[in-house]
């Protein structure tokens, strides 16, 4: 009996050791590295560096630092949709410039008409102004004459 209680022992001791060494290595994969490792990324990740280099040990998918290999590509979407706004924002602020220069073109242009019409008024042409220039002071006492010629 005592051999087999040792030979018992034996097994109990391997198959604890194979148990702890598969525990060990399932808590490995599932950070995908190191658990220190992975926490520094998380850190640099939430200090919002998106541009750490994440190395996920071969064969860990699932894991987080896999994931957060794929949350990579935050960084590249992240880049496109600033580039895509700085060249919108470019676009219509030459389109708005434009838009300023062509307005202030047509409002002189406009500016330019409106002071000719007012300069042709103060000037009024032909003979037909000139006499009625004359005849516009006498205009009074004709008015007076008629009122007085009513009254009689």
């Amino acid at each position: 009996m005592p051999v087999l209680v040792r030979v018992a022992s034996v097994l109990v001791l391997q198959t604890g050791v194979a148990v702890a060494f598969l525990i060990t290595r399932s808590l490995l994969q599932q950070p995908g590295g190191e658990p220190e490792y992975a926490a520094a990324v998380a850190r640099r990740i939430a200090d919002g560096d998106l541009t750490v280099d994440v190395k996920a040990t071969s064969g860990a998918s699932g894991s987080l630092l896999e994931a957060m290999k794929t949350m990579q590509q935050l960084a590249a979407t992240v880049r496109q949709i600033k580039a895509s706004t700085e060249t919108i924002i470019t676009t219509a602020s030459s389109e708005i410039s434009s838009g300023n220069a062509d307005l202030s073109q047509r409002t002189e242009q406009q500016a330019s008409s409106l002071e000719e019409t007012a300069s042709s008024m103060e000037e009024p042409p032909g003979p037909l102004f000139s006499e009625l220039r004359l005849k516009i002071p006498r205009i009074p006492r004709l008015a007076r004459r008629d009122q007085c010629l009513r009254s009689a």
